[in-house]
């Protein structure tokens, strides 16, 4: 069962989720990006949980990090979003890193980012800004082609810095991000020669793994992306 821990980052503590597989040899490593409905406790969240949960079972330790840890929790998700800065973001993210290396059952040679929603950017984020990330899968990330503040450095204008191959999972019927958003994600990787494959899903929206909202849910993309990281990060960790 995931555990909850706190950490201080410039002074504030921040939440996190661990995953742990049984064993006590050394593990492949994840760092994964939060989606947004969770932005109050991690712990609290059954996809959270459900999702650290899956990758220790396929022998995987994870840390998922809380980025809006600055807020107070009950504060409403949409005034946390305008106040995100990316710089910030990255502190949390190297944060979560590091205390993914510090354990003594992770393999550090074999670390990996993935992320749903806002976690799809923030495993984009991560990789471009750590070349130790070995294999970078992004679920439905919106925002890559934005910098937070406005006017900042966009990070898909980072993607020459990728330091790894890329996997990524949307639905047509998504609007953040759109499948023009997806195109340029896309052009953005192929211009800087980055190995990637995407995987996009007709019928399927935002969320279309998320099991806890029975609108978003689709089970055959679902088990479709599902097998398809496992498979990704199987060949590159």
């Amino acid at each position: 069962m995931p555990h909850s821990e706190t950490i201080a980052v410039d002074g504030s503590p921040m939440e996190l989720v661990i995953g742990q597989p049984d064993g006590e040899v050394p593990f492949p490593g994840l760092l994964i990006g939060m989606h947004n409905p969770a932005h109050a406790s991690l712990a609290d969240d059954l996809f959270t949980i459900a999702t650290a949960e899956r990758f220790a079972a396929e022998g995987y330790v994870s840390v998922t990090a809380n980025p809006y840890h600055r807020w107070p929790a009950e504060q409403p998700l949409a005034e946390k979003v305008e106040k995100l800065d990316d710089k910030l973001i990255l502190t949390d993210l190297n944060a979560g890193l590091l205390r993914l290396c510090e354990m003594q059952n992770v393999d550090t040679a074999r670390l990996g980012v993935t992320g749903y929603c806002f976690g799809g950017m923030l495993s984009w984020l991560a990789a471009v800004n750590n070349p130790t990330i070995k294999a970078c899968a992004m679920f439905w990330g919106g925002g890559i082609n934005a910098g937070r503040p406005a006017g900042s450095q966009p990070p898909i204008e980072l993607a020459d810095c990728m330091p790894c191959p890329v996997i990524g999972f949307f639905g047509n019927d998504d609007t953040r991000p759109s499948p023009a958003d997806v195109d340029e994600y896309a052009a953005a990787l192929e211009a800087a020669g980055k190995s990637f494959e995407f995987h996009r899903y007709d019928g399927a929206g935002h969320a279309f793994q998320n099991f806890t909202s029975d609108e978003r849910y689709r089970k055959d993309a679902s088990d479709d992306a599902w097998a398809k990281v496992l498979a990704f990060f199987g060949q590159h960790l």
